[in-house]
Formats: C-alpha cells, structure tokens, sequence
C-alpha cells in the first residue's frame, strides 16, 4: 500500500496478491542407462474479485474448493517431462535417445472481457492461452576402429585403415510444439504430455492452434587423420520444418528447408627434418576450409480466394578460409590467412549478391636492442600486419540480367608494434599504423595515420601493516 500524504487529492492504488503454489519433482532411474524425470507447477489465485463485474462473476463460478476450502482459480500450470536412454550395445557402438516434453498454461484474471465455450450460446470463461513442445534425439557414436576389430580381426590391415576414422556421429531430432490462444480451458492429458502426432499439436477441441510447428533434422560428422598427416573433419546436416500459422480463419503452411553440405576443413601440420628444410624451418602449419549452404522458406502469399500463390525465397553461402604459418629459425613466425564469403538471396524473384575477400599476412619476431645500459637485457618484440577487406552487394531486378552495386566498401590497414621491458620495473613500446577507408559507392575516402608511444612504470613505495 503507498505511504499516504496530507496533501494527496487522489485515491490511492492498493495492489493486493493472495496465490497458492504448488511444485514437485520425480527423477527416477529404473535400471541402467534409463533416467525418467516428470516435474510439475501449478499456481491458483486466492484473490477475491468481488462480483461488480462480468469476469469477476465468471472468475467465482469458476473457483474450487478442497475438504471445504476455497481453492480459488488456476492461473498457471508446468509440467516438463523426459527420457533418457543409454543402453550398452557393444564396444564399437554407443547409442542414445532422449524424449522430452513441456508444457505451459496460463489463466488471466485481469482480462477485459470473459470468452464463451462456444461461439455464441457457450458458458462464460476466464480467457486463457497454453502451448506445449516435444523433442526426440536419437543418435550413435561409432568407434570404426573397434568396429573393424571386431569384424576382420585384431591384425587386419582393414581394422588398421578404419582406425584412421577418429570418430564418427550420427544424430536425428525432431521438434513438434504448437501455440493456442484464446481458450477457454485447460486441454486434456494427451496434450500436456505431447503425445500423439502432428495433428493433435495443429488442432485441440475444434480450437485452431496460433502457430504449430514441425522441425526435423538429421547430421552426422565425423573426422580422420589421412596419409602425409592431413587431418579431415566432415560435417553434414539437412532440416526440414513446417509452420502452420493461423490466418483470419484457417492455418496456412510455412516450409523450411537447410542444408549444409559440402561443410569440411582438411589440415595439416609437419616440423621438417632438420637434415633439409627444417634448417631454416622448423615447423608449417596449413589449413583451408569450406562450407556450402542451402536454405529454402515457401509461404503462401497474400492474394485473393482462388489466386493463391506460393512465396519462394532462397539463400545460398559460400566460404572458403584457407590459412598457413610458419615458424623460422630464430623465433620468426609468419602467417597468412585468407577468407572469401559469398551469399546469393533471392527474394520475390530479385537477386541480392553480397561478396566479403579478407587477406591478412602477420610477421612476429624479436631482437636483441643495442647495449645502451647493462642492465637493458630484453628483447624487442615486434609484430607487423598487413589486411585488406573488400566488402560489395548488388541487386539484379527480376527479368534484368544486370546486377546494379549499391554497397561497395573496402579498407586498407598496415600495422607496427614494438614493445620491450626496461629496467626498473619498466616497459615501452610504439605502434604505428596507417588505415585506409573507401565507400566507392559515395564516392569518399578516408585515411589515418596514428602513432602510438608508452611507457609503464610498476614500483612500490612501502608497506602497510
């Protein structure tokens, strides 16, 4: 309740809550490898909202009572169930699934005006709205080492080849959920537990469902060391969704699709002998990777009763990143790395093409300083880089063949660091570094020049005690 003041002209705004919570939790683990938890939560309203208004009428009529006592009204519900399941089928294998569940209910007392049951001659209800989802995951890790064991023998030279295969994951999921406003009741238990098929989720009642969704996705990966020490890592993943969206009066579909394939990297790592190269080179480091994907969305258009059309709109991305260091005799590291990522939108028959190049190149080493003073015995550490970035997007219109550019920007930067420590508790350093900004589209220019100098001195000038 507010603090009242002798001056106060207004009436004060008393807020009162009287609620009732309930919890409780079961996890269980009936034999090995199988884990069931069910938890609910459930909370009523104890408020009496009198009987001056229409919903506060229809929020009594609507009140329980337990052994005499007034219960009041429901106004919220959870309950999450799962299980898990990790049987032991052999050595070379390790399979899993897990099955969840959830579902969430709310009751508004404050609503402005009370629902029927049905459209127009059904009792009064306090307007409510529930949702609920179901997951199942269902995969297998693969030991193809083992695997070769145990079906050519311990010695086999085809145990040996599988053994390159490090690991190897199969995984498929599948996610079901809906979404129901303006109900009127809580529904039955085969919805709360997400139990039945899709249509159960679409529908409950006669009560079309706001939004209802299907997705399913199946990946695997899996990663191998090659001949000449080339590793290899693979990854494969494919998803399928439907929504059904309510539309004035009926759902209408929503398809997805996404695809990543091909998505992989191979890389490779050597220190040459030293009877050679490795006089000069010690060790080469290299990578590239690559990765490709698809993603599909078909809706339903907005167009009159007869003339309905199907909305198409696609992206397509490419990345290639191949990269490689080198470290020298003498501490000298150098690097170089390179990035090229293209997308392709088509969007109601108009094609948006973006293109992103980034290069960069790195050199690390230190030197001895000249014997200035004695007690100067630390390296100089510099690193100097070198980066250009080009970013450009450009539409092609539907029926034109030319791809207009209205984004077209790129950027230059060099940069040197020299830092060292000082005697005395001391260290400096300086940066120099020029960057160049161009926005070709605006015809502008920008470059910059900065000099950076420090100098950090860490001392102490007595102790508290």
């Amino acid at each position: 309740m507010p603090i009242a003041q002798p001056g106060d002209t207004a009436p004060a705004a008393i807020s009162r809550t009287r609620l009732w919570q309930n919890s409780g939790g079961v996890q269980l683990t009936p034999v090995s490898g199988v884990q069931i938890g069910v938890d609910a939560v459930s909370t009523r309203d104890l408020r009496d909202y009198g009987d001056s208004t229409t919903l506060g009428r229809v929020i009594r009529q609507q009140r329980s009572s337990l052994f005499g006592t007034d219960i009041g009204v429901e106004t919220q519900r959870l309950l999450t169930t799962s299980l898990a399941l990790t049987p032991r089928v052999g050595a070379w294998i390790r399979p899993r699934a897990t099955v969840g569940s959830s579902f969430a209910f709310t009751r508004d007392p404050n609503a402005r005006q009370p629902l029927r049951t049905d459209d127009t001659t059904g009792a009064f209800r306090v307007p409510a709205a529930f949702s609920n989802a179901r997951r199942l995951e269902t995969g297998a890790q693969l030991d193809a080492h083992r695997l070769g064991q145990a079906i050519f023998g311990d010695s086999s030279g085809l145990a040996a080849w599988l053994g390159r295969i490090t690991s190897l994951d199969v995984t498929y999921s599948e996610q079901q959920g809906s979404t129901f406003g303006q109900a009127t009741n809580a529904p039955g238990a085969g919805y709360q537990l997400a139990l039945g098929g899709f249509d159960a989720f679409r529908q409950v009642d006669r009560l079309l469902a706001t939004s209802a969704g299907q997705t399913r996705t199946l990946s695997t990966g899996g990663a191998a060391i090659l001949p000449l020490g080339v590793r290899a890592n693979v990854t494969y993943r494919l998803t399928r969704g439907i929504v059904w969206t309510l539309r004035t009066d009926e759902q209408v579909p929503i398809r997805t699709r996404t695809r990543d394939w091909p998505n992989g990297s191979f890389s490779w790592s050597v220190s040459p002998s030293r009877a050679l190269v490795g006089r000069i080179l010690t060790n080469i480091n290299a990578r590239v990777g690559y990765r490709r994907s698809l993603s599909l969305n078909e809706q339903p258009t907005l167009a009159t009763p007869g003339n309905a059309g199907v909305g198409i709109n696609s992206t397509v991305e490419k990345t290639f990143t191949p990269a490689a260091s080198l470290t020298w005799v003498g501490g000298v590291l150098t690097s170089v790395d390179l990035s090229r990522a293209s997308s392709d939108r088509l969007s109601a028959g108009n094609l948006f093409r973006s293109t992103r190049n980034t290069q960069n190149a790195t050199v690390t080493f230190s030197f001895r300083a000249p014997r200035i003073n004695p007690r100067w015995r630390s390296n100089i550490r510099t690193t100097a880089g070198y980066s250009i970035a080009d970013n450009t997007t450009c539409l092609r219109r539907a029926g034109e063949e030319t791809c207009v550019p209205y984004v077209d920007s790129r950027q230059t930067q060099a940069q040197l660091t020299m830092d060292t420590d000082l005697p005395n508790n001391m260290s400096a350093g300086l940066q120099m570094a020029y960057v160049l900004n161009e926005e070709r589209q605006t015809n502008r220019k920008i470059s910059q020049f900065v000099i950076t100098a420090f100098v950090q001195l860490s001392t102490s000038v007595g102790q508290i005690r």
